[in-house]
């Protein structure tokens, strides 16, 4: 621990699409692709989004974000030449609007369920921080969603947050109709993609806020992970952080045995499993006892 100002800083919690949907929110991927903002797209003739539709039909669930990568392999192995270049500018235009579309059905959604089990585990996250030892944590969202920082701020106090504020590393709705969408939408730079197509790139979207992430997160010494895949396309936020972590404590809430194996595997492919649970206190912990 290190000090800053007048608290320790300790802990971080990297928050993904679990924890909204634990609180009744229909963030789901599917949820978007069942939503009229997808199906408006579909009937103006988008590609990609009739190509994710195509996933979806055929597997009744999609991650939009590998779709994303995979639609790009295929133009590039399509097409050539000004064949490429045409097909690449149609694909971007595509790509913006299948990212605005998300947006706004994110940013329609204004309420899910009360869920007293969730706001006992935040008040145990805030309760963490006001022990013997006064406590700063690192709070960072994956999600898209308002409600995630406007909860931990009516639970938490601001000045216990690492720079006063929780972090929407990828972007955050606005509730204002004449907004402009600012989120990131894509993959990683390891992902499989054309690599022609780097508009689709996380790293190099405007809007990404990982430089605040990869300065303070490595400081932190307990890490509670909830709702987040660990999947390929976010590689970069934790490839480095499990294979360098020493002596740490994490603990990481995966939905049921399933999703926990899924978790374990996907950590596998980024580093060495055996080597981070071995110099590490790791636990995967069920989140099954904090859904409605």
């Amino acid at each position: 621990m290190y000090q800053t100002e007048n608290y320790k800083y300790n802990k971080a919690f990297i928050i993904g699409n679990g924890f909204d949907k634990a609180n009744g929110f229909p963030t789901g991927y599917g949820d978007f692709v069942e939503s009229p903002n997808f199906k408006n797209l579909l009937s103006h003739d988008n590609q990609l989004a009739k190509f994710i539709k195509n996933t979806y039909d055929d597997a009744k669930w999609v991650d939009i974000e590998i779709e994303i990568g995979k639609y790009s392999c295929n133009l590039g192995e399509a097409y050539k030449g000004n064949s490429f270049a045409k097909e690449t500018e149609k694909f971007r235009n595509d790509y913006i609007k299948l990212t605005d579309a998300l947006y706004w059905y994110i940013d329609g959604i204004r309420s899910g369920k009360i869920n007293s089990r969730m706001e006992d585990l935040v008040k145990s996250w805030k309760n963490s921080l006001f022990g013997k030892v006064q406590e700063q944590a690192f709070f960072v969202t994956f999600n898209y969603m308002r409600w995630d920082v406007t909860i931990l701020q009516e639970k938490m106090r601001n000045d216990r947050f690492i720079n006063y504020y929780p972090l929407s590393i990828h972007g955050v709705t606005q509730y204002d109709a004449n907004a402009t969408p600012k989120i990131v939408l894509g993959v990683d730079e390891k992902s499989i993609y054309c690599k022609e197509h780097k508009f689709i790139v996380k790293a190099y979207n405007p809007y990404c806020e990982a430089d605040a992430y990869f300065r303070h997160i490595y400081d932190a010494n307990h890490i509670i992970i909830f709702g987040c895949s660990i999947g390929n396309t976010d590689q970069r936020y934790f490839s480095h952080l499990f294979s360098q972590a020493k002596g740490k404590t994490f603990n990481i809430y995966c939905y049921g045995n399933e999703d926990i194996i899924e978790t374990k595997a996907n950590i596998s492919t980024i580093c060495d499993f055996d080597k981070f649970i071995g110099e590490n206190d790791v636990k995967f912990e069920d989140s099954t006892e904090f859904s409605n």
